[in-house]
């Protein structure tokens, strides 16, 4: 990797992203271009700033989720951290690395957690603290084309198709650009509706983990997606199927009147006292 080079930074005044947050997305970006590899914001932190947008500012991310294909080694992750600390003499970094796989399980090849603190200097003494919220630098296994134009936003496409919740699909492609933020399913986000894609996670308690997550934050499931483009839909509180050619999809497909529909998902057993408990995600 070429490690070394020099930054730039475009600070966007009044983002949601501190000033230090937005230095630290923008020097991964500059060193994913510049060894010809790609990095974009995507999932819930691009869908609280379209949040932000509809006036709904009480919707925040729980961290900042940055794709790229740039693999990281122990050095490069060194030499980052102490660029960035040069770069702004006032904080301190701190990088853990929560996932090595050589196989790129799931398409991830590493998933970096990176928490930044300020200090504050008062005399001999330094106070830190940390500053909310945390970024995770996700580095997946995608191969891209040997000549790669910096407006090809394709690695960007590839990200948000991995999402398994419509109103997930949001991404920022440019992070010298932060506010601007493309939304695969803004009718969704607008309706506060979402769609569960069940092939990303086939039946199992993770899908419910994840379902449960965004329906706590607000968003009925309208719409569950399975193999074939098969499609359960809720429709005037009724159950319906787009396409009939596997009917008894909709056989145990019942129908909360908070959460909206309620998949049968074989290892979880159901219950309202469920509904309303915080899961950690790998996103």
């Amino acid at each position: 990797m070429i490690i070394h080079i020099p930054y730039r930074f475009q600070i966007s005044e009044g983002y949601s992203l501190p000033k230090s947050h937005q230095m630290l997305c923008q020097m991964i970006y500059q060193l994913a271009l510049r060894n010809n590899e790609r990095a974009c914001i995507a999932g819930s932190h691009a869908l609280q700033q379209v949040m932000g947008e509809l006036g709904r500012t009480s919707f925040k991310s729980n961290d900042v989720d940055i794709f790229t294909s740039l693999y990281f080694d122990d050095e490069n992750i060194k030499i980052l951290e102490h660029k960035f600390q040069q770069l702004c003499s006032d904080h301190l970094v701190m990088t853990n690395k929560l996932l090595e796989s050589r196989s790129g399980v799931d398409g991830m090849r590493q998933i970096w957690n990176i928490e930044i603190f300020g200090l504050q200097r008062i005399g001999n003494v330094s106070a830190v603290r940390s500053i909310y919220p945390p970024l995770q630098v996700i580095v997946l296994n995608n191969e891209l084309p040997i000549e790669l134009r910096p407006d090809d936003h394709s690695f960007a496409v590839s990200v948000v198709e991995r999402f398994d919740i419509s109103v997930c699909k949001c991404v920022i492609p440019n992070l010298f650009r932060l506010d601007q933020v493309v939304a695969m399913s803004r009718s969704d986000i607008i309706n506060w509706e979402m769609e569960y894609d069940m092939r990303k996670f086939k039946r199992t308690k993770i899908a419910w983990k994840r379902i449960v997550k965004y329906a706590d934050r607000g968003f009925k499931l309208c719409r569950l997606r399975f193999e074939d483009n098969n499609v359960i839909r809720m429709v005037d509180g009724t159950v319906d199927i787009v396409t009939r050619r596997n009917r008894s999809l909709t056989n145990d497909t019942m129908i909360h009147p908070l959460y909206g529909l309620i998949p049968n998902i074989d290892d979880v057993s159901i219950s309202t006292d469920e509904l309303s408990e915080d899961y950690e995600t790998a996103f």
